[in-house]
This record gives structure tokens, C-alpha cells and sequence, in this order.
């Protein structure tokens, strides 16, 4: 048998040989001198054989012949896919499949802004971390996909109900900004059962904090007036911008060192408030509820619907964090209650809503309450508050909001409580404060919550983001700001109550706290000396 006529065998019997660049074949039966048992074909279906290489083939033949069965040698003595064929080191399906995870190129972006983040502050000689291979591994193993993945889900169901900024329906992952998911899983780290994820979460803190707050899209300019879909393109940037910088104000006011806590409060918190001004003339309110009800696409309506009411939210609770921190560390406000001139936030069913059906049917109910139709600002809420007399119409309003909104309010009152113990204008003064004490009150007493029976309390892991937060505690801020106005105002009324108790007053009324305390002492000293002395009706 000729080698062209093997040749034509092979094209004969083997399909697609044709793709092959080199064939190997040892077969004796297709050949007839016994000395060149193997040969080595290349391109046999055009090659010609030749015969002249004969010692390297003898030699590659004696290699085959001795050829270790390792693989054989594995595969029969394991058990599992991975392990018995040829699937990958464990290294290589781990990168493999971190390739193919949504969050990969997230992961990428955010590993790479922390990098550039560290040169940064390393050029102006204050990087807590130097950039190396080994800080380079670290942060790519902590913001890795699958960590992303698993702290982002911890903020949703442990954090997201105390700040409810996001229309989670709509939020898309791997459509959001890297600072915003890097500070977002700095929340989760910190959140979860792994002591491990917090003690990596305060590692990298810094860094990402350096990350977020030199986003060039957190900033106070003027969003320039442009085609609808680009404004709202630069709007939507600002806005996550905002609620990263405010997550990262979040994680070091509450997990952060003495240092970190001291710099949120006096240098990074204003560079939040002036950002949130910036965005709030662009639609931080409700024009009419029927547009949106009436509106020929319901799904961009309701997309529209979940943009606004973000909006709104997150600037509510840019102000609820100045008055934390006027209430916890006596800190003077940055904000004016008279600046709130957006919308009451909406029920928070209308916000969860999961569907274009549910959001329209709760969004009718809505509409024709009280609340719904006059739809108040927060400003304007105040101002009824404060009045002697309330309408019927004003009445309803007050009793139907939801418990986010009571906070505001009653968040606004302590506003006003450290100005009047500051000195200030004559709606700062004792009498208007007591009376909207008194009204918040009686609102909160006869309170029916538009939508409320959906309200969820409980922590079960389907339906945990979305409970209602810590804003259920309302009630306490109302005693604590009745307590300050007591306290400045009519102490020996004050002395009245607790001997009415059988207290013994040992507790110095007048005792100052230092503006801009680094702690919460005095103030914790102050709940524990007043938590179980209640306030009558005919109190205020």
C-alpha cells in the first residue's frame, strides 16, 4: 500500500479531516513495512510521504508507547465531572466563571476607580493604602463579582428599609455607576453575619470613600438645560452620585472611627447638602397624580413615576441627616425647613409596587385620598402644624401620611427646637414648637395611612426590603423633642413631671452640650434620666 493511497484512506474514513493541521497514526494493519509502525501525517489528504525521518519517528513511537496514563490514572479512582474530565483547574473555572458574571465588568471598574482613587491621594501624600500587586489581589478578591453579588443583596435586605432611596423594581445592577455599588456594598459588608466582611468593609473604607466623593458628577453646578433623554441621563448621574457619597456618610457616622465620624459631619456632609440643591428644582415634586395615571405608556409612566419619587426621597433624607446630626451631636442644620418645598413621600406600597398593574391600582387609591389630591410639601405640612385651628381637610392630611413623612416632620421640629434654644425667629418661639408638638401628636393618635394595611413590619427573608425601617420609632423623637422644649423653656414644669412619678430631680436641667459634639454622652445621659416618665395630655 502506497502512502498516497494511506493518504486517500484517511480522507475516505475520516470526516472533516481536511480542518486538521497534523494527524498521528499508528496502525500497522495500513502498513507494510514493519519498521515504520507510526507515522506522523501532516496534511495527509494533500501531503506526500516521506520516509526519511525515520530514527525521530521510531523515537516519537517508543515516547507513545511509554506514554504516562495520567489522566486514566485520575479517572478512575475519583468521583464528579469536574474532577474526572477535562473541565479546568479549580483556578481556571473560578476565573472562567467570574468572566462570564453580570457584575464582572463592575467588579473591573470598581477595582480600577479605587486604584486610580489611591495614586490620587498617595500624590497628596494622605493614601491610608499604597497601591501593590497584593493590595491589587485584595481589592479585586473583596469587590469581586460574587462579594458584589452578596453584599448588594445584605444592603437591600437589611439596610434598604431604613433608607428607602432606590425604586428597587426598576434598579438595575449592572446599569448603576461603580461608586454607588462600591459604596453600597461597603453597607452590605458591614451588615452581614461575617465578621470578616466588616473588618474588609473598615480596610477598604477610605479608599472608597476617596472613590465617591472625587466622582465628578457629585457636584453643586447647574445641570445645563439640554434634549430630554440627555437631561435626564446627567440628572439620573447626579442623583446616584448624591446617594453614594451619602451611603459612605452613612458607614462612617455609624461604623467609623472617631476621626472618620468628625469628618463626615464637618467637611463631607456639606458637599452632600450642596449637591442635593442642585438637583431639587428638577422635579422634586407632583404635579398632578392624574398625569401619570392617564398617561398613554403606562411603563414609562411608572418609570417616570419611580425617577421622581427618588428624587424627592433622597433629598428628605439629606435632611433627615442634617437634623440626626443636630439632634445626636447638636450640630447647627445646614438645611432650612423652609428649603423642603418638595411633595410628601408617596405610600410605600405606590414606591414597591413590582408591576405596572399594582403601582396604577395603588396609585388610584392614592389619588383620591386627602393627601393625594392637595399632595402638601413638607414646608407646607409645617405651617399647618403650627396653626391653632386645623381645617377638616388639614386634619385628614396630617392623619392619612405615613410614617416616613411623620419623621420629617417631626425631624423639622427639632430643626426649629435648636434655633429657638439658639436664638430665632418669632415661628422658632415656644408657643407655635408646642402647638405643632400637640398636633403631631394628635395626628399620630388618630392616624389612618393611606395604603397602611400593606405596611410590613416582619423580617422574613422574601419580603425583608420591604418592611418599614427605623422610622417606626418615630414616636421616641416626639418625646425627646417635647423633653428639649421642656427643658429650655418651662424647667420647673419639667421638675413637675418627674416628682409626679416619684423621681428624685437629680438631674441638672440646665446642663449645656457643646456645639458640635463628638459624641452622644450627654444626649444618652438625658434619655436614660427621662425614658420611662411619659407626658399627659394637658402637658402640651
Amino acid at each position: 500500500m502506497s502512502c498516497s493511497h494511506v493518504g486517500h484512506i484517511l480522507t475516505a474514513y475520516v470526516p472533516g479531516m481536511r480542518s486538521f493541521a497534523t494527524y498521528e497514526l499508528a496502525k500497522s494493519a495500513w502498513i507494510e513495512d514493519p519498521p515504520y509502525r507510526a507515522w506522523q501525517y501532516q496534511n495527509v489528504a494533500g501531503s506526500r510521504c516521506h520516509a526519511t525521518n525515520a530514527p525521530r519517528e521510531n523515537e516519537n513511537a517508543r515516547k507513545l508507547c511509554l506514554t504516562a496514563l495520567t489522566f486514566l490514572a485520575r479517572f478512575t479512582c475519583t468521583d464528579g465531572l469536574a474532577k474526572s474530565f477535562d473541565c479546568g483547574s479549580s483556578v481556571e473555572r473560578r476565573h472562567i466563571m467570574s468572566s462570564l458574571h453580570p457584575l464582572e465588568a463592575k467588579s473591573r471598574d470598581i477595582v480600577l476607580g479605587i486604584r486610580e482613587a489611591i495614586h490620587a491621594t498617595a500624590r497628596q501624600h494622605r493614601a491610608a493604602l499604597d497601591w501593590s500587586p497584593t493590595t491589587e489581589v485584595l481589592c479585586t478578591r473583596f469587590f469581586s463579582p460574587e462579594n458584589l453579588e452578596r453584599f448588594i443583596l445584605a444592603f437591600w435586605s437589611l439596610w434598604y428599609p431604613n433608607w428607602p432611596v432606590f425604586h428597587k423594581p426598576t434598579f438595575s445592577t449592572t446599569n448603576k455607576p461603580a461608586p454607588l455599588l462600591a459604596a453600597m456594598a461597603v453597607i452590605g459588608a458591614a451588615l452581614t453575619s461575617e465578621k470578616s466582611d466588616g473588618d474588609q468593609a473598615m480596610r477598604w473604607a477610605d479608599a472608597v470613600h476617596s472613590f465617591v466623593f472625587s466622582n465628578p458628577q457629585l457636584s453643586d453646578e447647574p445641570i445645563a438645560t439640554c434634549d430630554g433623554a440627555v437631561h435626564h441621563l446627567q440628572l439620573s448621574a447626579r442623583l446616584d452620585a448624591i446617594r453614594a457619597a451619602y451611603a459612605m456618610l452613612l458607614w462612617m457616622t455609624w461604623e467609623g472611627s472617631t476621626a472618620q465620624k468628625n469628618q463626615a459631619r464637618r467637611h463631607d456632609f456639606s458637599q452632600v447638602v450642596a449637591a442635593a440643591r442642585s438637583v431639587q428644582p428638577y422635579g422634586a415634586s407632583y404635579d398632578n397624580l392624574s398625569a401619570y395615571q392617564e398617561a398613554a405608556a403606562e411603563d414609562t409612566a411608572w418609570r417616570a413615576f419611580g425617577f421622581r419619587e427618588e428624587l424627592l426621597r433622597t433629598i428628605a433624607y439629606v435632611f433627615l441627616l442634617d437634623s440626626a446630626f443636630v439632634i445626636f451631636y447638636n450640630c447647627t442644620p445646614r438645611m432650612l425647613v423652609s428649603e423642603l418645598q418638595i411633595n410628601l413621600t408617596c405610600p410605600e406600597v405606590c414606591f414597591q409596587a413590582a408591576d405596572v398593574s399594582s403601582w396604577s391600582q395603588h396609585m388610584a387609591t392614592w389619588a383620591r385620598s386627602t393627601i393625594g389630591k392637595f399632595r402638601p410639601s413638607f414646608a407646607g405640612i409645617m405651617k399647618i402644624m403650627m396653626e391653632d385651628d386645623l381645617s377638616q381637610e388639614q386634619q385628614a392630611m396630617t392623619r392619612q401620611m405615613s410614617a416616613l413623612n411623620f419623621f420629617v416632620v417631626i425631624s423639622a421640629l427639632h430643626i426649629f427646637i435648636f434655633h429657638h434654644r439658639h436664638g430665632g425667629t418669632s415661628e422658632m418661639q415656644p408657643l407655635p414648637i408646642m402647638k405643632a408638638l400637640s398636633n403631631w401628636r394628635y395626628a399620630w393618635l388618630s392616624r389612618m395611612p393611606v395604603l397602611g394595611i400593606y405596611d410590613i413590619f416582619t423580617t422574613d427573608p422574601q419580603t425583608a426590603w420591604r418592611r418599614i425601617g427605623f422610622m417606626r420609632y418615630v414616636p421616641e423623637y416626639w418625646r425627646l423633642a417635647a423633653i428639649f422644649v421642656f427643658q429650655c423653656t418651662e424647667p420647673a414644669r419639667l421638675l413637675a413631671v418627674q416628682k409626679s412619678v416619684g423621681r428624685e430631680f437629680n438631674f441638672r436641667l440646665e446642663r449645656p452640650r457643646n456645639v458640635d459634639e463628638t459624641n452622644m454622652a450627654k444626649l444618652h445621659e438625658l434619655i436614660m434620666h427621662f425614658k420611662d416618665i411619659s407626658f399627659g395630655a394637658d402637658d402640651l
